[in-house]
């Protein structure tokens, strides 16, 4: 005779139920966030599609991302004040160390030498504008966000060799990855400007002459040159941060437009668009 374990078989419809409603809740809530994008898309003249194809693998070279099961999502493109634009949701997973709030310091629960991890989801929104004409690569970010970038990657260490690790690993995947591929340091000459900023370009010469005087001055006052790092690859000029809404992907696209427009006209598609 069969023996039948209601307990069990309660458990596992339990189980399939709770399975069921969290992915229908995630759908709904996935829907919503599809539509919202598609109105503000169809608002501004752009397509919309959920779904970005292969488009993660595009940029996967960008520097915030260190992790797997890269995806990007909620696309739009159409044009800009007068340019071409791509916005995006970059998302992934990754491994981050499971940390104490009171110290901050790392936490080992099975007590065997091993800090805890867990795996998280990240979300980027990622804007890009496309140039008419091949500019070297670069990056622009300011200095402060830089050396805060830098000690996040070595923090992921955790090890008492942690510096002498990280700058091996890190040189190891800039030549393995194109991580870094923006080029070498570039320093214009204006103290204020270099103090602020940090200017990578694989053509320094050319990188000086489009950060002019007017450039760097306005670069100076804006709050977001400040926040944002901006790359070219030669033929986009790309920036991220972590708020993935249309609103803030506009601000990110008005900066670069803003920048784009301090930067020599002639050098790049005529004057700028009115």
């Amino acid at each position: 005779m069969i023996e039948i374990d209601v307990g069990q078989i309660l458990a596992a419809v339990g189980g399939a139920l709770l399975v069921g409603a969290g992915l229908w809740l995630w759908w709904q809530q996935e829907k919503k966030t599809r539509d919202k994008k598609k109105r503000e898309a169809e608002a501004n003249g752009w397509t919309y599609t959920p779904r970005g194809g292969n488009l993660h693998r595009k940029y996967r070279h960008l520097p915030f991302y260190d992790g797997k099961q890269a995806s990007a999502k909620h696309v739009m493109r159409g044009e800009f004040r007068g340019r071409p634009i791509t916005m995006f949701t970059f998302q992934f997973r990754e491994e981050e160390y499971v940390r104490s709030r009171l110290t901050g310091r790392t936490r080992d629960s099975n007590n065997d030498g091993r800090a805890d991890k867990r795996e998280v989801k990240r979300l980027y929104g990622v804007v890009v504008v496309g140039l008419p004409t091949t500019l070297p690569k670069f990056e622009i970010s300011a200095t402060a966000r830089r050396r805060k970038r830098a000690i996040e990657e070595r923090t992921r260490l955790d090890t008492v060799a942690g510096d002498l690790v990280g700058d091996v690993v890190g040189s190891a995947g800039r030549m393995l990855f194109g991580k870094d591929y923006t080029g070498s340091k570039v320093e214009t000459g204006d103290q204020a400007f270099d103090e602020v900023f940090t200017v990578r370009s694989t053509e320094p010469d050319q990188m000086r002459a489009l950060l002019t005087p007017e450039a760097r001055s306005w670069m100076l006052k804006s709050d977001n040159a400040k926040k944002y790092v901006v790359w070219c690859d030669g033929e986009e000029i790309i920036t991220w941060g972590t708020g993935t809404d249309t609103a803030i992907g506009k601000v990110k696209a008005n900066y670069l437009n803003d920048l784009l427009d301090k930067l020599p006209a002639g050098q790049l598609w005529g004057p700028p668009p009115a």
